[in-house]
């Protein structure tokens, strides 16, 4: 199970990203949702285990 369900980044620039995330487990990648408000970015981990969110500037 991952610590947590969702990842939250401030952003303050306000900088748009493509998203995908990598599952250590199966070696694999998946696009993430990413959802945007005033603070920043926020996306919910798919996986039941843990895994790293890629951000890459658009």
């Amino acid at each position: 199970m991952p610590i947590q369900d969702k990842v939250k980044i401030r952003d303050i620039d306000a900088t748009r990203y493509s998203a995908r995330w990598f599952d250590t487990v199966n070696n694999s990648y998946l696009k993430a949702s990413i959802i945007r408000d005033n603070d920043g970015i926020e996306a919910q981990v798919p996986f039941d285990s843990d895994a790293i969110l890629i951000l890459r500037k658009k």
